[in-house]
């Protein structure tokens, strides 16, 4: 892998190199999680070189508009491993890679530019040793990232991990600088001038903004540049393709470079990421370590080998293990790579490989500087052709308590052998690819072995006993008249599911704890706990609908609202109750419920208890008024009118007609010879009717005359009036000319013969006032004793 490294100033205070990731979070649109890779000097005397925090910024390529900032914390800090540590040691040289990360979101309607958008950081200074750039102690690093718009699902490129490299001067050196795309897209590579910063390049806060770009780029020192950062011979490549970096430095010195990798998709660039490298060249003594002797190698069983010109390619089996050993001697330092990486913690003589890739060794002096030693063959591991064992179900499983569970491995067959573990326990006789009634919970490990390549796959599943959730059924009664229902009722959970069944038949409502019966038959439950998969059938419980009486109730004839309306209620069988309004006993009074519609119930208990009811709706409409007020009095010969009310659209009868003007009419003229008692009958099209009477009672009449001679001959002696005799409580005042009384009687069963106060009165006009009857007109006139 490409290098990074630096000189040896013990009070150097600078970041080597690094560069940008953004990574979209969990494919959700606009939330990325962004991180920082910084290779720092660990030697720095800087008490903020290796800060806890660091701040990135985002801008708008179009403008340069800044549009947000972003805080990432330090998330991890590593050594960096180095190739040749005695050559590291002597020059003191330490380098730790630290990484800062934080989550953000980018809003779809602030990231939507087509043009793209980059994110950048910026940092105080370079080594004043670089050898290739003008004033690179006080040049600032930039690390910079483009990206598209957030509507462009993306993942920016990822850069291996660099080696820690110290170069032999006219040593030929290969490093890989590419990246990886998890999006598959096709990445360019190419060398550009390492980026500056606008800002004074001293006091740079680490926390504080980026400035906005375009930034300004180092300017190369005489002689250098992007086609040759490096002196070499031949001359400083890289693979635009790959990324990979060829050189063979011709001059000793502290070189930066800057490798951009550029993402395409369907032709179009989506974006480029930045990385800053830096290396040193120093002339290495002619001393050189014996080659590396490899001691050992312990490969597994059926591990097969392939030996070529410079690769020995080894297959093993996933979860097999190669340990391979090279001579052991303090003198030497050894530093382990997997495809060129140096690998933390693989800096001793031996190696235990469980990965795939390609393994070599580099042995170098240990306690100074030299040239180095690489393993003549490098160990090519690959995987062999494994099957994947699946247990089903798996990875977790549920036994419910009574019912067994069966363990089934995805293959099988005469080449291949297995053994079941419970908990770390061997099962005896398991021995099959189906462990079979399982009932106990516990960690079940299956390891399958093929036959021909030995090697052997597993997997495991853990199996959890549940219990059956609790399934019974409650009633308030087994038995249930026709048309009525019982509500039956189970045990409830929020898990729970439910299937009722009438006898074998499943019901498909209802889905919950509650069911409602109004049919006979044998009734069960199944209750299924969804978190567990376990269910549990109840016992049946038998539900009787009892036969409801038939019930015929006759029909109500419309009623008239009179006093009288009365109705006799029938129904069948006979034993029932009436009830409703204007209902007493089995009666209905039209008068009692009013006007209107007026259900009423009829209500019968079977002997079996069962009760059935039947309705008919009693109509109670407006009577026709007949109403003719207070009976009269007339004088024989006198007629008056009958005043009746009146109703639209009735007919009228009177009884009896004689004396009348009209029996048929509402208001006729009545001139009776006689006392007599009229009756009046109102009738309407529907057949109510009302009736009033009335008594007219007739008076003969009375003759008053206009003089008498008091004078004892005999004849009209006194004043007499006619049939006076008929008006009982008739009233009579006789007054002078002055208006002073001097007769008066209540009654007038003796005539007046002209005296008041028994003593005769004068012959002259009196005046009088008879009232008959409080009915009839009072009568007034004037009277003339004759003397």
């Amino acid at each position: 892998m490409a290098a990074i490294s630096v000189l040896a100033p013990v009070q150097a205070a600078h970041v080597i190199g690094g560069n940008i990731t953004i990574s979209p979070r969990n494919n959700l649109t606009g939330v990325y999680d962004v991180c920082v890779t910084l290779y720092y000097d660990a030697n720095s005397s800087d008490p903020n070189a290796e800060q806890s925090e660091i701040t990135v910024s985002f801008f708008r390529k179009f403008d340069n508009a800044r549009l947000s900032d972003l805080r990432l914390k330090q998330t991890s800090k590593q050594p960096l491993p180095f190739t040749n540590p005695g050559c590291a040691a002597s020059r003191n040289l330490k380098i730790n890679v630290v990484q800062f990360c934080a989550e953000t979101r980018l809003p779809l309607s602030e990231y939507a530019h087509q043009d793209g958008y980059y994110v950048s950081w910026e940092r105080c200074c370079r080594s004043a040793d670089v050898r290739n750039l003008k004033g690179a102690g006080t040049s600032s690093l930039v690390l910079y990232a483009e990206f598209p718009p957030v509507s462009t699902a993306n993942h920016s490129p990822v850069f291996g991990a660099a080696n820690g490299e110290i170069l032999c001067r006219n040593t030929a050196y290969t490093f890989e600088s590419g990246a990886t795309d998890p999006d598959g897209d096709e990445l360019r590579y190419r060398l550009d001038t390492p980026f500056s910063s606008t800002r004074p390049p001293y006091g740079i806060d680490p926390l504080a903004p980026s400035t906005a770009g375009p930034y300004p780029k180092s300017e190369w020192a005489n002689g250098f540049g992007t086609a040759n950062p490096v002196p070499s011979q031949p001359a400083f490549s890289l693979d635009p393709k790959t990324g990979t970096i060829r050189l063979t430095p011709t001059e000793t010195g502290l070189f930066v470079y800057r490798v951009v990798v550029e993402e395409y998709r369907g032709g179009r660039k989506l974006g480029e990421s930045h990385r800053d490298y830096q290396l040193l060249v120093i002339d290495c003594n002619t001393d050189n370590p014996p080659p590396v002797a490899i001691e050992d190698a312990l490969l597994p069983p059926g591990a097969t080998i392939a030996e070529g010109d410079s690769l020995i390619d080894v297959g093993i089996c996933r979860g097999d293990t190669i340990q391979l050993k090279a001579e052991s001697n303090p003198q030497f330092a050894y530093q382990w790579q997997r495809d060129g990486v140096n690998l933390k913690n693989a800096s001793g003589p031996a190696i235990t490989i469980t990965q795939e890739g390609v393994y070599s060794v580099v042995k170098t002096f240990a306690d100074r500087c030299g040239n180095a030693s690489t393993l003549g063959e490098k160990f090519g591991v690959k995987y062999r052709l494994q099957e994947k064992v699946n247990i089903t179900p798996g990875p977790k499983a549920s036994v419910c308590e009574g019912t067994p569970l069966d363990l089934t491995v995805n293959i099988g067959g005469a080449g291949w052998s297995f053994r079941w573990q419970k908990d770390g326990k061997a099962l005896p006789g398991a021995t099959f690819n189906t462990l079979s009634g399982v009932t106990e919970a516990g960690v079940y490990i299956v390891k399958a072995a093929n036959i021909v390549t030995q090697c052997v796959s597993s997997d495991t599943v853990t199996v959890r006993l549940n219990t059956r959730p609790p399934a019974s059924i409650t009633a308030p009664a087994r038995e249930v008249c026709q048309g009525d229902s019982v509500v039956l009722q189970t045990n409830a959970g929020k898990s729970f599911t439910y299937v009722w069944y009438q006898a074998q038949t499943p019901q498909t409502n209802p889905i919950g704890p509650i069911n409602l019966v109004k049919q006979s038959g044998l009734y069960s439950v199944e209750v299924r706990d969804t978190t567990t998969g376990c269910s549990r059938r109840s016992d049946t419980l038998r539900i009787t609908v009892k036969p409801a009486p038939e019930v015929l109730f006759d029909s109500i004839p419309s009623l008239c609202g009179q006093a009288d309306a009365k109705l006799s209620l029938s129904a069948t069988p006979t034993g029932g109750i009436f009830s409703g309004k204007g209902v007493s006993g089995n009666t209905f009074d039209a008068n009692q419920a009013g006007l209107g519609s007026h259900p009423v119930v009829y209500t019968y208990k079977a002997p079996n208890g069962c009760t059935a009811t039947a309705t008919q709706t009693a109509r109670v409409t407006s009577a026709p008024r007949a109403f003719l007020g207070n009976n009269k009095v007339i004088v024989r010969g006198d007629s008056l009118q009958l005043r009746s009310s009146v109703t639209d659209g009735a007919t009228y009868e009177w009884s009896p007609p004689l004396g009348l003007s009209n029996p048929n009419v509402a208001q006729p003229t009545a001139s009776p010879t006689q006392t007599t008692t009229y009756r009046l009958r109102v009738s309407m099209a529907n057949g109510c009717f009302s009736e009033s009477e009335i008594v007219i009672e007739v008076l003969p009449p009375v003759k008053i005359p206009n003089g008498f001679t008091p004078n004892g001959d005999g004849t009209n002696d006194t004043w007499e009036i006619e049939n006076s005799a008929a008006y009982l409580d008739c009233e009579v005042e006789i007054f002078n000319r002055w208006g002073n009384r001097v007769f008066s009687s209540k009654g007038y069963d003796k005539d007046w013969g002209g005296q008041f106060n028994n003593e005769d009165l004068p012959a002259a006009t009196y005046y009088y006032v008879i009232k008959l009857h409080p009915d009839l007109p009072v009568k007034s006139g004037s009277v003339t004793i004759f003397r």
